[in-house]
């Protein structure tokens, strides 16, 4: 009997020792879920709280970055923009020593359209490449072109810190030889009420004190043009071409002809000159004519 209550009472034991050990597995159980969960709650939260600060960060870092561009970038580059506005603002004069022809383009392959008197200046806006020749404005706004060199012109300025004007080609055969008779060798004179005085010893590029709207024509013959005798004039600041009978028109009802369209139809024969060279007196300005024996 004694050894049936020992048994039991062990049996006893055990079972209780067993539900123990089962509470225990599952108390060490419910730890590791916990930790595995909140170790799986870390790492999948942890990216968005690194990426949150990266951003901080980084915008921490760009906002100084962009305080020392700020400080310093932005302070050379607005140094740099008032020296280039003090340059801006510091304009190119120019002023001539003798009486100086103004072109539509940089060269002397481009027809005279007007010139600067001696003492004169103006306000150089542009320049040619090598800054040989120089963009004026004129007095009617319009824009013209004359040599920068230094034994016909006084610059005050830099001309290399102008910007470089890209100028068409003539619009006519500079090398034709009709043309080149009227740019540089046919003496002309202006055309007054009653009498003539001399406005050039050789052509449009020697053109001298010729005022808004002088007509000017050849001292020897005449220029025709579809049987109408035409001339030159100066019209806002340029030489056109206009019909000696006020009442005739050029194509298309035109008063006018720009001096580059004329020259072309010098160089196709289209306007003949009827003049010679050294004629005397032709329309008498003594010394216009070089050719005339004095």
């Amino acid at each position: 009997m004694a050894d049936m209550q020992e048994e039991s009472k062990e049996t006893k034991e055990g079972q209780e020792g067993i539900a123990g050990n089962k509470n225990l597995i599952y108390i060490i159980v419910g730890v590791v879920v916990v930790i595995v969960l909140g170790l799986a709650l870390f790492f999948f939260l942890r990216p968005s709280g690194e990426e949150a600060d990266t951003t901080a960060d980084t915008g921490s870092s760009a906002a100084t970055d962009a305080g020392s561009s700020s400080s310093s970038d932005t302070g050379s580059s607005s140094g740099g923009g008032a020296q280039s506005a003090d340059t801006a603002e510091q304009p190119v004069e120019v002023e001539a020593l003798s009486n100086i022809n103004q072109r539509q383009g940089p060269g002397t392959d481009y027809g005279v359209v007007s010139s600067l008197p001696q003492g004169a200046k103006a306000v150089a806006v542009g320049r040619n490449e090598d800054g040989s020749w120089v963009m004026v404005k004129t007095d009617s706004g319009g824009e013209v072109w004359m040599t920068a060199g230094a034994d016909f012109v006084k610059i005050n300025g830099d001309v290399m810190s102008l910007k470089v004007m890209k100028a068409a080609g003539p619009a006519y055969d500079a090398s034709n030889p009709m043309v080149k008779k009227v740019m540089t060798e046919i003496p002309l004179v202006v055309h007054h009420p009653d009498s003539f005085t001399c406005a050039s010893h050789g052509g449009l590029n020697g053109l001298e004190g010729v005022a808004e709207g002088n007509v000017v024509g050849p001292h020897s013959g005449d220029f025709i043009y579809n049987g109408n005798n035409v001339l030159f004039k100066k019209v806002n600041g340029q030489m056109a071409l206009i019909n000696e009978n006020p009442v005739a028109r050029f194509e298309g009802d035109a008063e006018t002809m720009p001096l580059a369209k004329a020259l072309q139809l010098f160089a196709d024969g289209q306007i003949i000159w009827n003049g010679t060279l050294g004629d005397w007196p032709a329309r008498g300005v003594t010394g216009c004519d070089l050719q005339v024996p004095q």
